[in-house]
């Protein structure tokens, strides 16, 4: 299966909370990223049972890949039950694969993930500014939810301090008015 998507669609979080459930129900789970994983070597002794081969960003020839340019794509490799082929969003799809191509979130998914970040009475209107700077693809999305909140309660700290040092300062002179 091909999992096409721009950085940041969510191609590599999905692969893991799908490899972590195989994984759970008793599938042996095996990963490679493109180029600079760990090799799986020709030589490796068959995998038994359910298995599972993520292949993230797979290089021309890649070991294990099925699709791989090569021909077979296995060539005495150990044989997944199921290859999830993580690839950017213009890749080209191997004749024969199934494509699940990633699409942005909803603007409703995005108001409940920026929900997790800042309180009830600023959800619109970060919202909005989240929606106008992601997207809509989930990296992006949490990274701007983060932002966003992150600036926010900066400046409600800034308030504070400009706020308490005035107090401080008028304290400080009706002291001295005082003495």
């Amino acid at each position: 299966v091909v999992v096409r998507g721009p950085m940041g669609a969510g191609a590599t979080a999905l692969a893991a909370a799908f490899a972590a459930e195989a994984a759970r129900d008793g599938a042996e789970v095996h990963y490679r990223a493109g180029g600079s994983g760990p090799r799986i070597e020709a030589t490796a002794a068959p995998w038994r049972g359910t298995s599972l081969l993520v292949l993230d960003h797979p290089t021309p020839n890649d070991p294990g890949d099925p699709h791989a340019s090569t021909g077979s794509g296995h060539d005495g490799m150990p044989s997944a039950t199921l290859t999830l082929r993580l690839v950017g969003h213009l890749a080209a799809v191997p004749a024969g694969a199934e494509v699940l191509d990633l699409t942005p979130l909803s603007p409703m998914a995005v108001r409940e993930i920026v929900a997790q970040h800042v309180g009830p009475s600023e959800v619109d209107d970060a919202t909005a500014e989240v929606l106008a700077r992601s997207g809509r693809w989930p990296g992006a999305v949490h990274d701007a939810a983060a932002d966003v909140a992150r600036t926010r309660a900066r400046r409600l700290v800034e308030a504070a301090v400009a706020v308490t040092g005035t107090s401080s300062a008028e304290l400080a002179a009706a002291r001295a008015d005082i003495a």
